[in-house]
């Protein structure tokens, strides 16, 4: 993602009185067009605060890298983060606060191990239909084309009827 305005990456990101504005080029939901995806500053006050903060901070210009690699001496590089980069710093995250609650080196590793990048989109799609979130706004928010997907049925399922219900 580039700052404000699209540069070498994938898309752009920017904050404005909407929210957060991500726009793709192109992305799994839709190949042959661009897509901008607010999120609105009412739900996330403080992600807006966040990424304006960071964008201050970092001294991001037009156009270059939004999310950048922060070295263990706190240098911000001037590249971007790769496609890789979150399931990394997920996994990291995982891995220290397992070790802080007391598990061994060893233990810590186990629950490295049952995530991947593709946990977050799938862990909100299984919250929220915990919380009995409709599948309609699940699939809006997770931009899964196919509704089966969201209500967990293999794609071209027979059991359409069940998610419109």
């Amino acid at each position: 993602m580039d700052w404000q305005k699209l540069g070498p990456g994938g898309g752009f990101v920017s904050v404005d009185e909407r929210g957060i504005v991500v726009t793709l080029m192109a992305s799994k939901a839709s190949q042959d067009k661009s897509e901008t995806i607010v999120v609105p500053r009412q739900h996330m006050p403080k992600a807006c605060e966040a990424l304006e903060a960071w964008a201050a901070f970092a001294k991001l210009e037009v156009g270059e890298p939004a999310f950048r690699p922060v070295d263990r001496h706190q240098k911000i590089s001037t590249e971007r983060l790769t496609d890789r980069s979150v399931a990394r710093i997920v996994k990291a995250r995982v891995k220290e606060l397992a070790k802080q609650r007391g598990r061994s080196e060893a233990e810590a590793v186990e629950p490295v191990e049952l995530i991947s990048g593709h946990s977050l989109r799938a862990g909100y799609a299984t919250s929220a239909a915990a919380r009995n979130m409709p599948a309609y706004r699940i699939q809006s928010h997770t931009r899964h084309k196919p509704a089966q997907v969201v209500a967990g049925l293999p794609p071209g399922s027979q059991s359409e009827s069940l998610i419109a219900s």
